[in-house]
């Protein structure tokens, strides 16, 4: 291997990594906002069951 070609596969590594950190983060959030809209739905469903 050269020394040349060291720093794209570096570069061809970190970009795999941030890919899957990025990927693994809009995941989190997706599923968080998610449980977020449940909850809320869950709760006001119930609220107005109850003020009726």
């Amino acid at each position: 291997m050269t020394p040349r070609a060291l720093p794209t596969t570096a570069a061809r590594d970190l970009t795999r990594t941030e890919d899957r950190w990025l990927r693994a983060s809009a995941e989190r959030l997706r599923r968080r906002a998610l449980e977020r809209r449940v909850a809320r739905t869950t709760r006001s469903a119930s609220g107005e069951g109850d003020g009726r």
